[in-house]
């Protein structure tokens, strides 16, 4: 009897609790967004490269007159970049 009781409270508990849990799902919307790619572009142009001459013996601190050299860099980028 307490066995015939348990089984029917059992059985009674999960019928309500698959009937009582509903879904309450929200309407289907469309999302939209707005994407701009990003594209990062440098060159880098040596016009002119002085290596000048250096003894195996020496360092570059040792030189009395100082080397230049020329380097363009352009951005071919729609990122601005300050170079």
């Amino acid at each position: 009897m307490i066995k015939q009781f348990f089984a029917s409270v059992m059985v009674l508990a999960l019928a309500t609790m698959v009937v009582g849990v509903g879904v309450n799902a929200a309407t289907e919307a469309g999302v939209s967004a707005t994407v701009t790619p990003q594209n990062i572009s440098v060159s880098l142009d040596a016009s002119s490269v002085n290596y000048g001459v250096l003894d195996l013996s020496a360092s570059n601190a040792s030189r009395t007159v100082a080397l230049s050299s020329t380097f363009t860099a352009t951005n071919g980028s729609n990122v601005p970049a300050d170079f």
